[in-house]
């Protein structure tokens, strides 16, 4: 889901992105429309608290003097009324905020390409060479010619596109899950069966149900719906849970956009063995406020930087690196966003030369 810290500082791009999908920007609009009102309804609350709080000080200072207070009995019962009325407006406001802010996509790779169907997409590369079958059939009758699947009686009980699958292949398919789970748990992976049914408040942490709800299986007068993907469950696994690190069998440890500095106790248990991306060119420019520095000293080129976490700030042994031009219309958004773009590319390249070595 995209952060809210996107719409409120770079609205255009969140337009542009939804032009470029041949997709409106009404839900983009409601998600900053309503932002805005909740933003205002927590100041109204926050005031309201302040003002609640005088008022009791000064009834308890009239009554230490004995005297009546009633008027400012009367206008703390109003200001009372008027917070429990904020309270509900601000939840209400936040629930649908979050509904229109699933709606709306994540923003798109500038290298992907625009159009209005599968026909504008743009060949990148080929590899190897195409082999030309001698005889070309369909799967289905294949399955059927090796006695591998029974779809005509499979037909029957389901409808199209089912089969029974039996013999050598259903004992290849079994094969083939084995071996690649074999391949998986051999490069350090854990084995998870996940739940084949979730409740709604854990479905709409992973999707937008409002777009999926109505094609989902549910369970009538049960909060259970079919899972789609094991994705989900597992995305959802440790919501609003705080893991303990020690618990787990962490291997590698890797940091984006953590802007706190961790304790020296994590640093050492895992020496050399947790990575963080900056977007800057270390060593130039550790700590916050990169691109400022960058574009306020008028450098030709800024960039981001994956580097070992040491307990020194952004100090530690850098493995990849990638340079951004810097161009004479360049704003601090433009550049965010470019650095931002690059720092996606290069932490999977970097990870990957870790994990080689």
């Amino acid at each position: 889901m995209l952060e809210m810290k996107v719409f409120r500082e770079d609205s255009k791009a969140v337009f542009e992105d939804l032009k470029r999908r041949n997709m409106t920007d009404d839900i983009a609009k409601r998600v900053i429309r309503m932002d805005q009102t909740w933003r205002e309804l927590i100041d109204e609350g926050n005031k309201l608290r302040s003002q609640r709080n005088r008022i009791s000080r000064e009834i308890g200072e009239l009554k230490k003097k004995g005297k009546n207070g009633s008027d400012l009995l009367d206008e703390m019962s109003k200001i009372k009324k008027r917070l429990v009325d904020n309270e509900s407006e601000t939840k209400e406001t936040l629930v649908f905020r979050e509904e229109a802010r699933m709606r709306v996509p994540n923003l798109l790779d500038n290298e992907v390409p625009q159009g209005q169907n599968e026909q504008d997409n743009r060949e990148l590369s080929l590899h190897g060479k195409k082999k030309k079958a001698l005889t070309s059939r369909p799967h289905q009758e294949v399955m059927e010619l090796v006695g591998g699947a029974d779809l005509k009686r499979a037909a029957n009980i389901t409808g199209r596109r089912f089969y029974f699958l039996t013999g050598d292949l259903a004992r290849l398919e079994m094969a083939l899950i084995n071996y690649a789970i074999d391949v998986l748990c051999e490069r350090g992976y854990s084995l998870t069966i996940p739940p084949f049914m979730m409740n709604k408040e854990a479905y709409e942490g992973v999707v937008d149900l409002n777009d999926f709800e109505e094609v989902m299986y549910k369970i009538e007068d049960h909060d259970l719906y079919l899972i789609a993907t094991s994705e989900h469950p597992m995305t959802s696994r440790f919501k609003n849970e705080i893991i303990e690190i020690k618990k787990r069998k962490i291997k590698f440890l890797c940091l984006a956009g953590f802007m706190k500095i961790l304790s020296k106790k994590i640093i050492k248990k895992f020496s050399g063995k947790i990575v963080n991306i900056h977007p800057s060119l270390l060593p130039k420019y550790k700590g916050l406020n990169t691109h400022q520095k960058a574009l306020k000293n008028n450098d030709k080129y800024s960039g981001c930087t994956v580097h070992y976490v040491n307990d020194k700030v952004d100090s530690g042994k850098i493995i990849l690196q990638k340079k951004v031009k810097i161009k004479r219309k360049d704003s601090l958004n433009t550049l965010t966003k470019k650095v931002l773009l690059e720092e996606h590319k290069l932490y999977p390249r970097a990870i990957s030369k870790v994990f080689k070595n």
